[in-house]
């Protein structure tokens, strides 16, 4: 400017000149640092270090390979997937985890039940299994056979064998059945029909059978009938995994051993404890048993949401059978208890449905008009009358006939009708209009 001074124009000029530049200048910087290609320059090749750690994305596990067996023989009723499957010991991590899965329950009076390909594909899902990293292999159906069943005979034994080949489950010894069996045989005669009498001619019926003593009890089915009793639920539905340090002990059996349970942490699922003590020969032995508990569960959930007073209809809920290690304080519903009735508040999908969120559907409110159905022998009755109060299916209320002003109890059978009478009779008449 020639010796003269600036002007603040020109001052405000070259800030902004400056600023433009020290950002530029800074905005490079960061990009060659984060490693940013500059246009016109090849980027220049990586160093490798040998001994530096590299990210390796991780692979998917190979599939296992369970094989099914075409038969095996158990003790007692509880069928274990280690019982009827074999795999490699390559695979025994897999499927260690779930080796005492009770896949099977077989009762006292039978022999022979088979396993499907198929029943064990669903307890194994059920049980949350992947069933994406299992292979299957070997025959479809394991016929299995319990060594200590009672009762029944030869004929019924191998029957139930010849149905367990063909994947039929074998029918039941019927404890009256046991005792005596009727085989129809041809007989051959050489005399004239008049000669013999028509009530010579019967099968032969072979002598009665005594029954058989009821088989011993062992420490383990005291124990699981322990915890059915206390937490109300079927033998047939728990999941119970003990110590193998404890196996030796749970084998014991009556009446060679008596045994006293007392139970120290038998509140819920999950884990639990008793103190047993083992009597035998007048001497005492008294020892923990820890154990894991798990049940089978059939719950309804909803499939889709559903808003307040919504009628529940059969595309909306479904039934799911799951493993569970916790039991709910709430009763949970079936799929009969679900249909037809309205959700007592807003629902979301995957809800598992418990009685206080079903109302059932009011069939009368108070006001309205009930048609009265009445029956005395082989004279029907109908007439109208006026609701007092509102009530459900099977309810008992009370109505009004506006014209004689008597009141009446009537059971409700449907929308705005009622029967006089019982909630039995009325849950009769119910099943005869089905």
């Amino acid at each position: 400017m020639n010796g003269r001074p600036l002007s603040t124009r020109k001052k405000i000029q070259i800030l902004i000149a400056f600023t433009i530049l020290a950002w530029a200048t800074h905005t490079l910087l960061a990009q060659w640092g984060r490693g940013a290609e500059v246009p016109g320059r090849p980027a220049p090749a990586p160093e490798v270090d040998a001994s530096a750690e590299k990210f390796v994305p991780g692979q998917y596990a190979a599939p296992g390979t369970l094989e099914l067996r075409g038969e095996a023989s158990i003790y007692g009723g509880e069928v274990r997937l280690r019982q009827v499957c074999r795999w490699s010991e390559a695979d025994a991590a897999t499927f260690v985890p779930v080796a005492d899965l009770v896949v099977l329950h077989i009762d006292d009076h039978t022999f022979f039940k088979p396993i499907v390909l198929d029943e064990l594909r669903t307890a194994l899902h059920d049980a949350g299994v992947n069933l994406g990293n299992i292979r299957f292999s070997g025959p479809t159906v394991c016929t299995v056979r319990r060594s200590d069943a009672q009762g029944g005979d030869a004929s019924m034994t191998m029957q139930q064998w010849i149905d367990a080949r063909r994947g039929v489950s074998g029918g039941e010894v019927a404890p009256a059945a046991a005792g005596r069996q009727e085989i129809a045989m041809p007989v051959a005669l050489s005399v004239s029909s008049d000669a013999v009498p028509a009530a010579a001619v019967l099968p032969a019926t072979r002598p009665a059978v005594a029954a058989a003593p009821p088989a011993p009890r062992s420490l383990r089915a005291s124990l699981l009938n322990d915890l059915s009793v206390r937490l109300c639920v079927p033998v047939e539905q728990l999941q119970v995994s003990f110590n193998p340090v404890n196996s030796n002990l749970l084998n014991l059996s009556e009446p060679q051993f008596q045994f006293n349970l007392e139970a120290r942490r038998v509140r819920n699922l999950g884990e639990v404890e008793w103190e047993v003590t083992v009597v035998a020969n007048g001497a005492e032995r008294k020892a923990p048993i820890i154990a894991t508990a798990r049940a089978w569960q059939t719950q309804v959930i909803t499939d889709k949401p559903l808003s307040y007073h919504q009628l529940i209809r059969p595309g909306d809920v479904s039934e799911h059978r799951v493993l569970i290690d916790h039991l709910n304080d709430e009763p949970l519903l079936t799929m009969d208890q679900c249909l037809g009735e309205q959700a007592a508040r807003d629902l979301k999908p995957d809800t598992i449905l418990t009685a206080r969120m079903v109302d059932p559907v009011p069939l009368a409110k108070p006001g309205q008009i009930i048609t009265i159905n009445a029956n005395q022998g082989m004279i029907h009755i109908r007439t109208v009358a006026r609701a007092q109060e509102g009530g459900a299916f099977g309810q008992k209320i009370r109505v009004k006939n506006d014209v004689t002003n008597d009141t009446y109890d009537v059971v409700l059978t449907g929308p705005q009708e009622g029967l006089i009478g019982t909630p039995a009779d009325a849950a009769n008449l119910a099943i005869q209009r089905n």
